[in-house]
């Protein structure tokens, strides 16, 4: 018997019914069903691997894009936050400056802000298809750099003029810029003016502000009373008088005075009262003789007040 005419029996049960099947393969028979069905079999692995690379391949471009998406997105909105700030440092810069020039600092000071890298009208697009470059990654790095340097300058500048403004401040609170009564007419301007004693010509240290007897008097700025004179002769100089020393040089004389409210020593504030308006000394009548001096000098009280 050739060897092609084997068979082979192969009987099938059933595991519901007490029936079975016997079926009869030859070799030949079963070679050429086992062969079709491996090649089948690889057929389906082939397709199945194919496919399944394919949508691996589709589902990764999709993720990336996606990626690509959300940092176009993030980057463009980190550009317009950029621009943003940027243009509020540049305005905190010029505002800076404005008040530094105000303030009366040195050029050097005002000049000392960093040149800015990125304008805001300048076109800082730095979307991309692909991954960032490492230019881009540096581009943002310096920028951001940069408006951190122009920040902590412009701070430190803000804090010069902030200084700069308090000596101002208080410069200002001693120099005596009001009248020292609220009422009263100017009878006599510092100059030359006929002296009514004497009627000659005499330079006048002050000015006369004629008011009512008991007119409070104010300091018009800030001091420290370096006199306060009670006693007094009739006809003879300020009588009653009080002197603050402002400081920086400057001092106030304030003469004739019915009464006075304050001690030497004391330490007063623009609008205290300091006494009243009298005609004791050599007076004419009731008003306040008052002097502003600078250094040593008697000066035009007029150049001070300001109300």
């Amino acid at each position: 018997m050739k060897h092609s005419d084997k068979r082979i029996r192969v009987q099938i049960f059933s595991t519901t019914r007490s029936q079975y099947r016997e079926v009869e393969l030859s070799w030949g028979k079963l070679l050429i069903i086992t062969s079709f069905a491996g090649l089948l079999l690889a057929l389906l692995i082939v397709g199945a691997t194919i496919l399944a690379n394919r949508l691996y391949k589709d589902w990764n471009l999709q993720a990336q894009k996606a990626e690509n998406s959300l940092l176009h997105e993030q980057i463009s909105q980190m550009e317009n936050r950029f621009k943003a700030i940027s243009q509020k440092v540049r305005k905190l810069e010029n505002n800076t400056r404005d008040l530094s020039i105000m303030a009366n600092l040195p050029d050097t000071l005002q000049n000392g802000l960093s040149a800015a890298v990125i304008e805001p009208s300048e076109d800082i697009y730095l979307a991309y298809a692909g991954n960032l470059s490492e230019y881009d990654s540096l581009r943002i790095e310096s920028m951001i750099d940069n408006l951190e340097q122009r920040l902590d300058e412009t701070l430190e500048l803000q804090e010069i003029v902030r200084k700069r403004f308090e000596d101002i401040e208080e410069e200002l609170e001693h120099l005596p810029t009001i009248r020292p009564l609220a009422r009263g007419r100017i009878s006599d301007l510092f100059g030359k003016r006929v002296d009514p004693f004497i009627r000659k010509v005499r330079h006048h240290n002050g000015l006369d502000i004629s008011a009512p007897r008991g007119t409070d008097v104010y300091a018009p700025a800030a001091g420290v009373v370096e006199l306060a004179k009670t006693r007094y002769r009739i006809n003879r100089g300020y009588g009653r008088v009080v002197i603050i020393n402002h400081g920086r040089g400057i001092k106030t004389l304030y003469g004739h005075l019915w009464k006075v409210f304050v001690k030497a020593g004391q330490r007063v504030e623009r609008w205290d009262v300091i006494g009243q308006v009298g005609d004791t000394g050599r007076a004419t009548g009731p008003h306040l003789h008052y002097e502003v001096w600078y250094k040593g000098r008697a000066i035009d009280p007029m150049e001070y007040i300001l109300n």
